[in-house]
């Protein structure tokens, strides 16, 4: 889980991913076809300014070895196609913790030539939406309160000291997708949240290069950090107050 997440943070603020998606989440919903008994896929894909980026995420407690980078090179080059084009930069990222430092290191691998037998995925757009925020939509109504105020419909989970928050309009339009079907959701999503969708191509560095204050603003106000996603959602707590030792204190010595 914390290769995906911090795979997901650096496509979203250094490569201007609004959307990233689990491919075994979409392939669930809209019946993609892989080889059987093959596990080897990428973890990710989602769109950019400037198409679709895939991504394979790997979350070591050591430093990455070789055999780890062999698979991850591997995995990242199995999709071939997204909606009949290449995607616009495959990646693989490590998240590890190499000794004897503590802190963590991502490191990010550029594309490489296809993989033998890659898949070719078709994707409905409308459905890559409602695949996309589904997820979201079940955690707040699971949450111990909701509410709707200032726009967003928020979910509450106390013992956790966690909010999440969704755009009201874009609640509403998820929720009427499941009901009656998803068509125009991409197209009404889209111009909701200004997302310009373009096409081109290039390396990690290059497109990491192009994209300039891509959506990672945070505004700490009164303790809290607000993280003001480009997908229309916030997650808000308040970490010196919510993230407390459950057990005896620790006494210097």
């Amino acid at each position: 889980m914390l290769g995906q997440a911090m795979t997901s943070i650096f496509c979203r603020k250094k490569l201007g991913v609004t959307h990233m998606l689990h491919v075994d989440r979409y392939a669930r919903t809209e019946s993609v076809l892989f080889t059987p008994g093959d596990r080897s896929r990428p973890d990710l894909f989602g769109l950019s300014r400037n198409g679709w980026i895939v991504a394979e995420s790997k979350g070591r407690t050591r430093g990455a070895d070789a055999g780890t980078l062999t698979k991850i090179a591997q995995q990242k080059r199995k999709i071939s196609s997204i909606d009949g084009r290449s995607p616009y930069l495959t990646l693989g990222c490590i998240s590890s913790f190499p000794p004897p430092v503590s802190n963590m290191r991502l490191d990010v691998i550029d594309p490489d030539e296809d993989q033998p037998e890659p898949i070719a995925i078709s994707v409905n757009y409308d459905q890559y939406m409602l695949a996309y925020y589904s997820p979201l939509l079940d955690l707040i109504d699971t949450a111990d309160a909701t509410d709707r105020s200032g726009g967003y419909v928020s979910g509450r989970f106390t013992n956790l000291g966690v909010e999440i928050q969704l755009r009201e309009q874009i609640y509403e339009q998820v929720y009427n997708a499941q009901q009656t079907g998803p068509e125009g959701l991409f197209a009404t999503i889209r111009e909701q949240l200004h997302l310009p969708f373009l096409d081109g191509g290039g390396t990690v560095r290059e497109i990491a290069g192009e994209v300039a204050n891509p959506t990672d603003a945070i505004d700490d106000t009164g303790g809290d950090e607000r993280s003001d996603n480009p997908d229309g959602s916030n997650f808000i707590t308040n970490w010196d107050e919510d993230i407390r030792p459950t057990g005896p204190e620790l006494m210097p010595g």
